[in-house]
């Protein structure tokens, strides 16, 4: 089981490039991306 922090991290980081590089992020966690600043998150639906 992860840690909290260790996904916020990763997300973050995430969230960070797909900014920078003017990216969408494709995602079923579209709440947090947006809380990290990211708008250019999308959802997908899970199988």
């Amino acid at each position: 089981m992860r840690r909290q922090s260790d996904t916020l991290l990763q997300d973050a980081m995430i969230a960070a490039v797909a900014v920078v590089h003017r990216l969408t992020v494709v995602t079923r966690n579209v709440r947090d991306f947006e809380r990290l600043g990211c708008t250019n998150a999308r959802s997908v639906r899970s199988p």
